[in-house]
């Protein structure tokens, strides 16, 4: 999912749910108005027989439907962090790769490089050697010393 889609949604949802609050908090203050303005009188303290209170689920619709739309909203949140956890997921273990091959082949050069300044110090001693034994000359400097195979 693009990151703009998603912010077009998120912004989309923002809305919606604060219209809802809004219808919300217009229909719950209206409702609680009614109710301060009516007295609440107790069934037994009251002249009229007493009967059984029923619940009226017309009272309740709005804020179910608010709180069904929460949820929702909040389940879509829910598969946006998992998509999100898995795609990070897929990620890393991409990048842990990828680090694992640079890994592996910084050592193939490493060694790559310690073999070719071997070979070049070699060749040098060897070169050295050729040179001092072709002029047959001893320096006081530098000496070949033939049991070691180094120069002194």
């Amino acid at each position: 999912m693009n990151s703009l889609d998603q912010h077009e949604l998120e912004a989309e949802a923002t809305k919606k749910r604060r219209s809802l609050n809004d219808s919300f908090s217009n229909k719950t203050s209206s409702r609680s108005k009614k109710i301060k303005r009516e007295k609440f009188i107790p069934p037994l303290l009251s002249n009229k027989p007493s009967h059984q209170y029923k619940f009226d689920a017309s009272r309740f619709e709005s804020e179910l439907d608010y709180l069904r739309f929460l949820m929702d909203q909040k389940d879509k949140e829910l598969e946006l962090l998992k998509r999100s956890v898995l795609t990070l997921t897929h990620n890393l273990s991409n990048i842990e790769e990828e680090e694992e091959e640079i890994e592996t082949a910084t050592e193939k050069w490493l060694a790559a490089t310690q073999e070719i300044l071997h070979a070049l110090q070699n060749k040098t001693k060897l070169e050295m050697r050729q040179i001092l034994e072709q002029l047959n000359i001893e320096h006081d400097d530098v000496q070949y010393d033939s049991e070691n195979d180094s120069f002194s």
